[in-house]
C-alpha cells in the first residue's frame, strides 16, 4: 500500500467507535437531502445560495483546520441556531438537530479555491487559508441523538444504525 492509498475499515461485528463531524443546518441538510429538503426549499429570499453539483447534494464542508484522516465519517447535525436565523425561528423545518444523520466517505482535504467556496456555500467568506473537506457517497441513516463536539469525535452507534453503516461499508468494498 503506498502513501496515497487510504485504508477503508472492513465491516465488523462491533463498530464500537466511528469518527464523527458536526455540521450546522441548513448545510448538513444540503449534504444529506440536497435542494429538495423542505427547509432548503423555504429558504428566504436573500439568504446565501450556492452551487449544488449534479449529484444534487452539497459535497464540500469548510473548516479552518485539516486532517490526515480519509475514510468513513459520520455526519452529525449541530444544535447551533446561528445559520438558521434567516429562517425566522422556523426550527421545526430542521427536526434532526443534535443527531447523527448520515455516513460519508471523506476523500480529500485541501486549501479552498474560489470554485470550492461556491460549491461549499461559503461564497461570502472566501479565504484561501481555509480548508475544504470533500465528501462522497453521502448516505442518510436513521437519526441517533448524540452530543456533538468540536473537531472530529467518536460516536458509538445503536444496533440499527450499526447495521446501516455495515451495509454502507459493504457497498463501499464492492
Amino acid at each position: 500500500m503506498n502513501a496515497n492509498t487510504k485504508q477503508i475499515p472492513k465491516p465488523n461485528n462491533t463498530m464500537n467507535q466511528l469518527r464523527t463531524l458536526s455540521i450546522q443546518e441548513p448545510y448538513i441538510s444540503l449534504m444529506v437531502h440536497g435542494a429538495s429538503h423542505e427547509g432548503i426549499a423555504q429558504m428566504p429570499k436573500g439568504a446565501q445560495r450556492c452551487f449544488i453539483p449534479k449529484s444534487g447534494v452539497k459535497d464540500l464542508e469548510v473548516r479552518s483546520w485539516q486532517t490526515q484522516y480519509r475514510g468513513p465519517l459520520l455526519l452529525h447535525t449541530s444544535r447551533g441556531k446561528e445559520p438558521l436565523s434567516v429562517y425566522e425561528g422556523k426550527l421545526e423545518l430542521f427536526p434532526n438537530r443534535g443527531n447523527v444523520v448520515a455516513i460519508a466517505d471523506l476523500v480529500d482535504v485541501r486549501r479552498m479555491t474560489r470554485k470550492d467556496a461556491w460549491r461549499a456555500c461559503h461564497t461570502s467568506n472566501f479565504n484561501p487559508e481555509l480548508f475544504v473537506w470533500e465528501l462522497a457517497r453521502i448516505t442518510p441513516i436513521t437519526p441517533q441523538p448524540v452530543i456533538g463536539k468540536v473537531g472530529i469525535f467518536f460516536t458509538e452507534l445503536q444496533p440499527k444504525q450499526q447495521q446501516e453503516v455495515k451495509k454502507w461499508l459493504r457497498q463501499l468494498h464492492q
